[in-house]
């Protein structure tokens, strides 16, 4: 495990992207399986009765692969949404819309799959989001990119009174978990972290 309680954001970022990124694909694909698997155990948890839509990332950079995720999800007839930045710029919040298959997704401004809306489709408030990230905390709180468009949805929610109807998931590989992380106050918790082998339990402050 990495201990990080006093690395500042950016040098403990950089460390664990580099770790991530250094994966070969092989290694991304069985680390992820192992992910889903730890998902798909603790399910009842994560996708409990009455759960309709799931919210999930286009990977980069050597991200937890969630297209085994997607197939899985439809499969069991949940409704698989994908996050839209309306405006590429930072502290933006994200829209979500439904993507039946992978191959609707086109790359937008951050070089990132996107979903692309049809003319009179709104977006969906989804009932679980899984959450990409440079790494996570024992206590399910988050370190992002910097760009914090999660962190401005998950305000918006909080401002609409809706945070307490959406669970929020981090997929990780292990090293990608650490004991503590330096915060702010705009940092938002995770209600789960799932990694290859551990689970970890947070909840909305």
């Amino acid at each position: 495990m990495v201990s990080a309680p006093q690395a500042p954001k950016q040098e403990l970022r950089k460390k664990i992207l580099e770790q991530r990124q250094a994966l070969s694909a092989g290694e991304v694909a069985h680390r992820s399986k192992r992910i889903l698997d730890n998902f798909l155990k603790h399910s009842s948890e994560l996708l409990p009765e009455g759960v309709e839509s799931v919210a999930l990332y286009f990977p980069i950079r050597g991200e937890v692969d969630t297209r085994a995720f997607h197939a899985h999800l439809r499969s069991g007839r949940k409704r698989c949404l994908f996050p839209r930045v309306a405006k590429a710029a930072k502290l933006q919040p994200l829209e979500f819309f439904e993507v039946a298959d992978w191959s609707e997704l086109r790359l937008g401004a951050f070089g990132i799959g996107e979903p692309v809306p049809l003319p009179g489709v709104a977006p969906v408030k989804p009932d679980v989001v899984l959450v990409p990230g440079t790494a996570f905390s024992l206590d399910a709180h988050r370190l992002g990119y910097g760009a914090g468009h999660y962190d401005a949805t998950v305000d918006a929610w909080k401002a609409e009174g809706q945070r307490a109807s959406v669970r929020l998931v981090g997929l990780a590989y292990e090293f990608q978990i650490v004991e503590r992380l330096p915060s702010e106050p705009h940092d938002q918790r995770l209600d789960f972290v799932v990694g290859e082998e551990r689970f970890v339990v947070g909840g909305i402050e």
